[in-house]
């Protein structure tokens, strides 16, 4: 039987390691957080709706297209492929129209203020 190692120092050893991960991910700029990436795609969707609407739809045709080559319509894979392209179509409109009213209320709340 191996004797056991000293539990106090895996502690601090393993401490210095969580405080070492906390330092790095602090000091990380706010865009390549995990967070900071979903607050920047926001914000990147509502001051260009019709770009991101664009790209979304243009995804979706490619993946239809693709995925109907060679493929009967009432296979499996062909439904689940049409219900994925409205999917994401109805995914780009709905975030256009946040995007858009949230856009009216600031409008509306610059207007006010």
């Amino acid at each position: 039987m191996k004797p056991d190692s000293n539990p106090e120092a895996k502690r601090q050893s393993l401490r210095d390691r969580l405080d070492e991960a906390q330092h790095r991910l602090q000091t990380r700029p706010v865009g390549l957080r995990p967070g900071g990436l979903v607050t920047d795609a926001v914000a990147y969707a509502k001051e260009r709706p019709a770009i991101v609407i664009g790209g979304v739809a243009a995804l979706a045709l490619a993946i239809g297209v693709l995925a109907r080559r060679g493929s009967k319509l009432t296979s499996p894979a062909s439904l689940l492929t049409t219900i994925a392209t409205d999917a994401a179509i109805a995914f780009a409109f709905a975030v256009y129209e946040k995007a858009m009213s949230r856009a009216d209320e600031d409008d509306a709340a610059g207007k006010s203020g």
